[in-house]
């Protein structure tokens, strides 16, 4: 059972440590995701457009980066998609994303479905919600206000879903099977609406355009319900969300590289997890964790063979009797037992090699023992002889010693 334990733990410890060494390569996400990025499999969700995308050989990737970070590996000519981000940019981070777009780039924005407010500094475009946006609230009486809770939870089911125009135009790709919802307006001004391509209406509502920014462009849409997974099941959607991206490559794009932003969609985790684990300390803190592991496992138990159990340095007087009287015994050395317990005794009895004193202790033992003294003197003799016989057979000196013990029985306990 001990080798099986030891056997577990070095089962349990190894894979421990392969998976902190797997993890310096790869890391599982840890955030706990948006419902409308390129990962969720909801209906706002956007993974059935992330890989229609993919097996339309686009070689299309999510950047989790810092946005910081994510810029600086990004080609001059890549396309940059933000598709309905969880939050905006802030202005520093505006400032980067245009530098990068007159580079030669191409941004891709489209404003979030549910809250389409998003305004693009010094380029003169700016997406609102309309009337028929979920983030804005219609006036209703007090009286209408006082109804049941199952009604509401209705009217709020009703809010969430896609509603759409009736009519749609874009160059891009024809049909009047495309489902484009409703969720926000463009407004362009300044240098945007002097130099702007429109590339689709709804109703003869701008819900996406083309800016040309220095050398490179910005292509912006009024909301992302089009990349949904629910606009996905409407194949001319589909096809449209594809052409679209085609149409956003450069032509100095050779590999078709397209960059979906997710960093800006992932929920906040704490702040102490998410320094430790954020990808400039992310080795140094599995680094730290191994180095513990590892520690961990070297306490756990002993490495090599087991060590021989140390001995006590005085052992048990029970044991040492043992030990000698065996030892006697296999020597047929009676009469050393016989003289060991006899040295003994005359210790205890204060025995002396006086006549007159040996008298007084015999007297002694005999009144205590209630035993005759002539008796109690014959096995004092007898016990002497023994001692002075080398022939004196185990036997013989196990009976002395018996009597020696009864008579001291008597006299001390």
């Amino acid at each position: 059972m001990r080798r099986l334990h030891h056997r577990t733990a070095n089962i349990i410890f190894g894979i421990g440590l392969l998976l902190l060494i797997l993890m310096q390569f790869w890391f599982p996400i840890l955030t706990s995701g948006n419902p409308t990025d390129t990962r969720s499999t909801s209906t706002k969700g956007k993974k059935a457009f992330f890989l229609l995308m993919e097996s339309q050989d686009f070689d299309i990737y999510r950047a989790d980066d810092n946005l910081n970070m994510t810029l600086q590996t990004l080609g001059p000519s890549e396309t940059y998609a933000m598709l309905g981000p969880g939050r905006l940019p802030s202005t520093f981070q505006w400032e980067q994303i245009l530098e990068w777009v007159a580079d030669g780039g191409t941004l891709l924005v489209a404003a979030p479905w549910q809250e389409p407010q998003l305004t693009i500094p010094e380029v003169g475009i700016t997406i609102k919600p309309n009337a028929l946006s979920p983030s804005i609230e219609s006036a209703v009486p007090d009286e209408v206000e006082e109804t049941s809770s199952a009604d509401d939870e209705e009217e709020e089911e009703e809010e969430t879903e896609y509603r759409f125009f009736k009519s749609f135009d874009s160059a891009i790709y024809e049909s009047d099977k495309i489902a484009w919802a409703k969720g926000g307006v463009i407004e362009l001004e300044g240098k945007a609406e002097r130099t702007y391509k429109g590339l689709v209406r709804c109703e003869s509502v701008l819900q996406a355009v083309e800016v040309p920014h220095y050398r490179g462009r910005i292509i912006a849409l009024a909301n992302d319900a089009i990349f949904s997974n629910q606009s996905m099941m409407n194949p001319d959607n589909a096809v449209f969300a594809v052409r679209l991206m085609e149409y956003s490559l450069s032509e100095g794009n050779y590999y078709d590289a397209i960059t979906v932003e997710e960093w800006l969609s992932t929920t906040a985790v704490p702040k102490v997890v998410g320094l430790i684990l954020a990808p400039p300390f992310r080795n140094l803190t599995l680094l730290v964790f191994g180095i513990l592991w590892i520690f961990a496992w070297w306490k756990w138990f002993r490495f090599g063979p087991y060590l021989p159990e140390p001995e006590s340095g005085r052992l048990n007087i029970v044991s040492h009797t043992d030990t000698v009287g065996t030892m006697y015994y296999q020597e047929r050395l009676g009469r050393y037992a016989l003289e060991g317990y006899w040295k003994q005794l005359q210790k205890e009895l204060n025995w002396s090699p006086h006549r007159q004193q040996q008298s007084r202790v015999i007297s002694r033992l005999a009144r205590r023992a209630q035993r005759d003294e002539a008796e109690i003197k014959d096995l004092l003799n007898r016990t002497l002889d023994g001692i002075d016989n080398p022939n004196l057979q185990r036997t013989d000196a196990a009976h002395l010693i018996r009597e020696l013990a009864k008579l001291r029985a008597a006299v001390f306990v």
